[in-house]
């Protein structure tokens, strides 16, 4: 039989023919039908099964449809779940920081699209700084301070904590903090540095309940205390920021130049700041 007389078959019988060839022992195509509905059932195979019943099949493409994205998704979610157990999780969720002087004319505004730094204005806020970067909520946030106007701007330092964290990662290598003056960049301290000035390098355990960081992460042992003024009064400048190391020891870091001053108050023993 040739091909033309199969191609005048109406396409009914064209349908029957296909299907009953391919599994003729499970089910015949018994008619077309005119129905569709959310089940995927495509216009339209009703299907009769060995004993004579008549049921409605899906179309084999429906199964695709909903397989292989299915499939896709599975896949994708198995490197987040990975992930999630060997570095720090952010969500990205915009917040702002107000100036730590306390007048409340200076903050910044950190979001997915970056970070801006904004004077308060009469009818609209005034953009000061733009930086390319999001710093996460926890377990520090983002610390910036004003002192003073310098060339019809004011000064603004910025103390950015490093809160995305690796497993594994090395000392020497992973970022604690950045710090930033004026819209550039001052300089950056890693773990190992850190340690190096008198902070213990820790590694966080599964055990830790509503822990810092996941677990068998490395870090260095300071606390940030803010800025330190008194000091930009007796040296000069724009003033430090101060930080604790676990050993008790007191650190501070000049805002302009980055220099590292280490013995701030001889007279204290250097554990705490002098009492005025």
């Amino acid at each position: 039989m040739g091909l033309l007389p199969l191609l005048r078959q109406p396409q009914e019988q064209r349908l029957e023919s296909r299907y009953q060839t391919v599994s003729p022992s499970l089910w015949d195509i018994d008619r077309f039908s005119d129905r569709n509905d959310s089940l995927g059932r495509v216009p339209g195979y009703l299907g009769r099964s060995p004993a004579g019943e008549a049921f409605d099949m899906i179309h084999p493409c429906t199964v695709l449809y909903l397989v292989v994205p299915l499939g896709i998704l599975a896949i994708q979610a198995l490197p987040s779940f990975a992930q999630g157990r060997d570095r720090t999780l952010i969500n990205e969720g915009p917040y702002i920081v107000v100036d730590a002087n306390g007048l409340g004319e200076i903050y910044a505004r950190s979001s997915a699209a970056g970070t801006r730094i904004y004077r308060v204005g009469e009818d609209r806020d005034e953009l000061i700084d733009r930086y390319d970067w999001y710093c996460g909520r926890f377990p520090n946030k983002l610390y910036l301070i004003s002192m003073g106007w310098t060339k019809g701007r004011p000064n603004i330092a910025v103390y950015r904590p490093n809160n995305l964290r690796y497993a594994g990662a090395d000392p020497k290598k992973q970022v604690e903090f950045d710090l930033y003056l004026n819209g550039k960049h001052v300089r950056q301290f890693t773990t190992q540095q850190l340690v190096d000035l008198g902070a213990a390098l820790n590694k966080s355990s599964e055990n830790e309940i509503r822990g810092r960081y996941p677990a068998n992460v490395t870090y260095a042992d300071f606390t940030f205390t803010g800025y330190d003024g008194w000091n930009a009064g007796v040296r000069g400048g724009f003033g430090c920021y101060s930080l604790k190391m676990s050993s008790g020891r007191i650190l501070l870091i000049d805002l302009a130049t980055a220099e590292v001053i280490k013995d701030p108050y001889p007279k204290s023993g250097n554990t705490k700041r002098p009492t005025p």
